[in-house]
């Protein structure tokens, strides 16, 4: 068994998890192999949009990194 992480809530320290101004970075998988999808959490986003807070971009840029290994990992686990 291993642990792999497929979702990461970014919000501000001093707001809750579902704060609006979040973001949520996940993997997922349609048979054609691993994928991110970022969300805001903003209801004023329309669908396919992520309004960012340019300060977030650092932090947020480092998780879609991690989660960009962690698919890495989930497309060549079953390939060694």
């Amino acid at each position: 068994m291993i642990t792999t992480t497929t979702k990461v809530t970014l919000h501000p320290e001093s707001e809750p998890l579902f704060s609006e101004r979040g973001y949520t970075i996940e993997i997922d998988e349609e048979a054609a192999g691993p994928f991110i999808k970022l969300r805001g959490q903003n209801d004023l986003a329309e669908c396919g949009t992520v309004f960012l807070e340019y300060k977030d971009w650092p932090t947020l840029r480092h998780a879609i990194d991690e989660m960009v290994e962690q698919c890495r990992k989930l497309d060549n686990a079953g390939k060694d």
